[in-house]
């Protein structure tokens, strides 16, 4: 699935550069409100699509009831921490699970976190182990811990979620190519960020929209605010879309979200 021989220099070019790519380190935790967005959307016995990001939204839906959850990333390093966590959670206490996320920021040797890579599969387990001496793990700002696990979220945890969840290696322009299914909820993050042709924009979400169900929903973008570019942007999709879908904006505790809801 990937040379070996080049992941390294993959992972310090995005470092080095500062973008996202096939290799950029993961996030340790969401540094997003995904919990009010699973409350919203009532995820239990849908199917989702989402961005793996830390791997915190996938395992939230899962924990939620969602009946599939498929997620995907333009970096491995994503998979890498989905699944060290679906193995933490295995074996380990709420607050033995919180002291391993936190300790995961600044790790680039991971040999003390051999019980936990062996739970996960042979190709984590060999990427892991070809990336020490790499903060494989450190993007973002560290651990916020509203997005820990709370007694609640994390015994959901345990009992939904038993296995590595699916994971499709693809960026947001490829994506749609890589689908095999509909969903109910397809989840974005904030990807459109960074993207500065409002035309990909729309093609986008004109790919993803076959692999959406009628009345399902796109959440386009989650931040703690949206800048003129964005909103201009959205606002201009939204015409661009209206003949099968509602783009409209929720506020929730200081977060935007910009959804798409297909109507036909």
């Amino acid at each position: 699935m990937f040379d070996l021989n080049n992941i390294r220099l993959g992972y310090t070019d995005a470092v080095e550069k500062g973008y996202f790519a096939e290799y950029s380190p993961a996030y340790v935790t969401t540094n997003e409100d995904i919990k009010s967005v699973v409350r919203y959307l009532k995820p239990s016995g849908k199917r989702v699509l989402i961005t793996t990001g830390s791997g915190d939204g996938p395992m939230l839906f899962r924990a939620n009831g969602a009946s599939d959850v498929d997620s995907f990333d333009i970096s491995f390093c994503a998979k890498a921490i989905m699944d060290m966590k679906v193995s933490a959670l295995q074996n380990m206490s709420l607050n033995q699970y919180i002291t391993f996320l936190k300790s995961l920021r600044n790790a680039n040797q991971f040999d003390k976190y051999a019980d936990t890579i062996n739970g996960c599969p042979m190709l984590t387990r060999q990427f892991i182990t070809h990336m020490n001496g790499c903060n494989i793990f450190s993007n973002g700002q560290g651990v916020d811990d509203c997005a820990l696990p709370n007694p609640e979220e994390y015994t959901k945890m345990r009992k939904n979620i038993h296995s590595p969840l699916p994971f499709i290696w693809s960026d947001l322009d490829s994506l749609s190519g890589k689908l095999t299914k509909k969903y109910d909820i397809i989840y974005l993050s904030n990807i459109f960020q960074y993207e500065k042709d409002r035309n990909n924009i729309v093609r986008v979400l004109n790919s993803l929209r076959p692999y959406l169900n009628v009345g399902g929903h796109i959440m386009v973008h989650a931040t703690w605010y949206f800048r003129n570019f964005e909103t201009d942007n959205y606002m201009w999709a939204a015409d661009k879309v209206k003949s099968w879908g509602r783009l409209y904006k929720m506020v929730n505790d200081g977060n935007q979200y910009a959804f798409l809801q297909r109507i036909r």
